[in-house]
């Protein structure tokens, strides 16, 4: 049966319970609250259900995930509570978690690094690549004998040293990380893939956005080509059909008003030129247009697809 190590069960230490398999998520709300932590045996229950299991930073402790175990060379660590959170294969180095028991005021050490007392956790960069965090309240760290897919495989959570956390200065530790070069964010920042993928992203909006400007261009050029046409075909109508072409003009005009293409303004002063040009009365020729217009807004038009590029 998949036990969590008695190491993990120190005073003060509460949990969090998650679907097999998975890291984020907990299976309840509001799992930041210290009331809302599970207790050892209530994580061990779950763990032996095959369920994943996180330990909470706080209450006088913090955790570390090393993603990049060589960016830490050069830093003394105590010996402490640490596992296996990630096997190391093909030349890659393993991933590991380490727990401490803090001896200083965490408050006061995050302020040295001009970090607000409520941080719940640090992002480490070192050369602007990511390589590990520090987790310090309202945070966990997955813990064996939890599990995750890693490349299409299972890779299981594996302690590498089962003693009890130690005990150091998180001043003289984050101080210590700096002179190693590292730095602190409170957010997560953009890996190189995610940036390029952002860029890329924001390369097919831009594209979008021309094509979009491009259609509203056509479109538009599609509604003032059929005003001239109206026009036209209304100035060569011969005698006795020039008031039904001109209801008819202002019919297949009025379905570009309704899809905001042309306005009436427009319409109405370029057929009654157009109109009084052929000797139809005035008062015939407003009332015709005002008809045909109306009629025509019932049914807008739709605009036919380019043709394929």
């Amino acid at each position: 049966m998949a036990e969590i190590a008695e190491v993990f069960n120190h005073p003060g230490a509460g949990f969090v319970t998650l679907p097999a398999g998975i890291k984020f998520p907990p299976q309840y709300k509001e799992w930041q609250k210290p009331e809302n932590a599970r207790t050892f045996q209530q994580a061990q229950d779950h763990a032996a259900k095959g369920g994943n299991v996180g330990i909470l930073a706080g209450s006088g402790y913090i955790g570390i995930d090393q993603d990049n175990v060589i960016a830490f060379w050069g830093i003394s660590l105590h010996k402490t509570t640490k596992w296996e959170t990630r096997p190391g294969k093909h030349g890659i180095e393993p991933r590991y978690g380490l727990r401490f028991k803090v001896s200083d005021d965490v408050a006061e050490a995050l302020a040295t690094i001009g970090k607000k007392a409520d941080t719940a956790q640090l992002y480490l960069f070192k050369d602007g690549l990511h390589v590990g965090e520090i987790k310090l309240q309202r945070s966990y760290q997955i813990i064996p004998p939890s599990w995750k897919t890693v490349d299409g495989e299972r890779a299981d959570y594996r302690m590498v040293k089962d003693v009890q956390p130690a005990e150091i200065s998180l001043a003289k530790l984050l101080a210590d990380l700096q002179a190693n070069g590292i730095t602190f964010s409170e957010k997560q920042q953009e890996s190189r893939l995610n940036a390029n993928v952002a860029k890329l992203e924001n390369m097919v909006r831009e594209d979008r956005q021309r094509r979009i400007e491009t259609d509203e261009a056509r479109t538009q050029r599609y509604a003032e080509a059929a005003l001239r046409d109206e026009v036209l075909t209304l100035a060569g109508t011969p005698e006795g059909n020039r008031n039904k072409q001109l209801n008819d003009s202002a019919f297949a005009l009025g379905q570009f008003v309704k899809i905001g293409l042309l306005t009436d303004e427009e319409i109405i002063s370029d057929l009654t030129k157009a109109a009084e040009n052929t000797g139809l009365p005035a008062e015939e020729i407003r009332k015709t247009i005002i008809s045909g217009l109306e009629a025509g807004k019932q049914h807008p038009r739709e605009i036919p697809e380019p043709p394929p590029e």
